[in-house]
């Protein structure tokens, strides 16, 4: 017996970029340590697990964006040593953070902020909290336009309605 969304679910899952290394980061001009490579995943999972649920919410009856949402979520919890590398980071701080940065994105994108304004802010947070040396946000920012799958997410999110309504098609 499969999973309800099972499918739709890995499918965005699978969109998020995995665990970075200080020099996959280096070729951006941030040199960064173990550790602030984490951080620069942490949001970067933060970032596409939030385009992901926006994209659930639009276009996508509600109750099939909800489960397919809860399908995600089982997602990052079972992968999430294996493809973040998170081995001392807890998952339920993530779900807390997660909580919380969804609000205030959410706030941008409600007020008409388009996505570079979400990116933007992260991308402000982690230099703010350290996590990236000063003067460097702009090259975050690149890293952020380059590895956050906002389109992926659009049109996988857009694929996934459309075989949806196709379902539920008279035959």
């Amino acid at each position: 017996m499969t999973v309800p969304y099972q499918h739709e679910a890995e499918t965005l899952f699978n969109l998020i970029p995995p665990a970075l290394a200080p020099d996959f980061l280096e070729d951006y001009g941030l040199a960064v340590s173990r550790e602030q490579a984490q951080s620069i995943t942490w949001e970067i999972v933060l970032l596409s697990t939030y385009w992901i649920k926006s994209a659930l919410q639009v276009g996508i009856p509600e109750q099939a964006g909800k489960d397919i949402w809860e399908q995600v979520q089982v997602q990052v919890r079972h992968r999430w040593e294996s493809r973040f590398g998170f081995v001392h980071r807890p998952i339920k701080q993530f779900f807390l953070d997660m909580d919380a940065k969804f609000q205030a994105w959410d706030d941008i994108t409600q007020q008409g902020g388009e996505p570079i304004a979400v990116l933007t802010e992260a991308s402000s947070a982690l230099e703010t909290e350290g996590h990236i040396p000063r003067g460097k946000e702009q090259q975050l920012l690149v890293v952020l336009l380059d590895l956050v799958p906002i389109e992926e997410i659009g049109q996988a999110a857009a694929e996934i309605e459309q075989g949806l309504s196709s379902d539920s098609l008279p035959y």
